[in-house]
């Protein structure tokens, strides 16, 4: 069988009043992959409402 590969670009928000830490969220997101056997491999960063790379992540450790 062939490899079937998908590039991801673009933002995951959270709907409504429900508030999703950062690595809560990659917390979930790896659960996700590992359950269905797959892999990714990238970067991600936390961003602002207008987009904008958060320096300080949400859920990390400095919290």
């Amino acid at each position: 069988m062939s490899r079937v590969r998908v590039r991801l670009h673009g933002e995951v928000a959270s709907e409504g009043d429900a508030d999703v830490a950062y690595n809560e969220f990659l917390d979930g997101f790896v659960q996700f992959l590992e359950e269905k056997g797959w892999s990714y491999s990238g970067v991600s960063f936390q961003v602002d409402d207008e987009g904008n790379e958060v320096a300080a992540i949400d859920g990390g450790p400095d919290d």
